[in-house]
């Protein structure tokens, strides 16, 4: 991956996305380069429906294993969400990790997932203005 964070710093965006598809070929079920995409896809390339269609793409993959990074993936995807006021994308999204992964997330990671299910807030510690 520090190759592609290279090129992304070197601001070769559509480099960088294509070395991770080439890498995700090879390796679909690597997390961190799910991740990398999704950050490319929303925060430097400002693609965010295609940001959304990458989390949801590695969110539906069938026997997925749990990773680290879910959490923020899921997080940064409600942001996504509470801006463009379609919170069910998110909340289906959530809902469908805490039953596929119930025990894979720290107690402290559940509440926080299920407070953001019972209601229509953004996600501690973010707001509708960051990172548009």
């Amino acid at each position: 991956i520090s190759p592609i964070q290279g090129l992304i710093q070197q601001g070769k965006y559509e480099l960088a996305l294509t070395k991770i598809d080439q890498l995700l070929q090879e390796n679909p079920d690597c997390t961190p380069l799910w991740s990398t995409r999704f950050e490319l896809l929303k925060e430097y390339m400002k693609q965010t429906d295609a940001a959304m269609q990458s989390a949801e793409t590695y969110f539906a993959r069938k026997k997925r294993e749990f990773a680290p990074q879910n959490m923020e993936l899921l997080i940064n995807y409600r942001e996504i969400a509470y801006r463009i006021n379609n919170l069910a994308l998110s909340n289906e999204m959530i809902a469908a990790e805490l039953k596929e992964h119930p025990l894979c997330y720290s107690s402290r990671e559940r509440r926080q997932l299920q407070e953001l299910l019972q209601s229509d807030a953004m996600p501690e510690g973010h707001s509708a203005n960051t990172r548009q």
